[in-house]
């Protein structure tokens, strides 16, 4: 069986409240014993025909970059959900177009 144990931010909710550490080891245990966390798993009919590319960011985009660049700068200007995720990362170095709105 997998090992289960909180991680830095849930030692921190443990020690204010010990009751929710509890709870969280337990919701966590049952993950675990029930494949929750099997992320190359197989066994689910959607992920049996996944087979994503193993190449570094920068090879995977260099090929479309032009074209991503520009649906996003597209993106940015016409689409509301596009703006209000720039917004909540607050970032505009990554959505340029959002930045002068």
């Amino acid at each position: 069986m997998a090992k289960v144990a909180l991680n830095s931010i849930e030692k921190i909710g443990a020690i204010l409240s010990p009751q929710w550490a509890v709870n969280r080891l337990r919701a966590k245990t049952i993950l675990a014993v029930a494949g929750g966390y099997s992320g190359a798993s197989r066994q689910r009919p959607g992920l049996q025909a996944w087979n994503p590319g193993s190449g570094d960011a920068a090879s995977d985009l260099s090929f479309d970059l032009q074209t991503l660049r520009g649906r996003s700068r597209d993106l940015c200007r016409n689409a509301p959900l596009a703006i209000g995720a720039v917004n909540t990362r607050r970032s505009a170095n990554s959505c340029p177009a959002a930045a002068s709105l």
